[in-house]
């Protein structure tokens, strides 16, 4: 797989709340990068500039804590 890291420089640049790791394995060739926001508090691993998704990512999140909690406290309605 052939990635253009010039473009994860560019994203960078244009996203200065966004901190992006990239890491290789020499031992297998493989790599990953990790794009994360201070803004949102949420990151995610992608191959591409094109599949970064912050704010959907934090959405999923969000809902997800929200099930959680709601299961959690719903019979609890009242009580201190």
């Amino acid at each position: 797989m052939d990635v253009d890291l010039n473009t994860f420089r560019d994203y960078a640049k244009e996203h200065p709340e966004c901190w992006i790791k990239i890491t290789f394995n020499d031992t297998d060739s493989k790599f990953g990068i990790w794009v994360f926001s201070t803004k949102l508090m949420v990151g995610q691993h992608v191959f591409s500039v094109d599949e970064i998704n912050l704010e959907k990512e934090k959405e999923e999140q969000d809902k997800k804590l929200f099930a959680k909690l709601q299961a959690k406290f719903e019979n609890k309605v009242g009580v201190v």
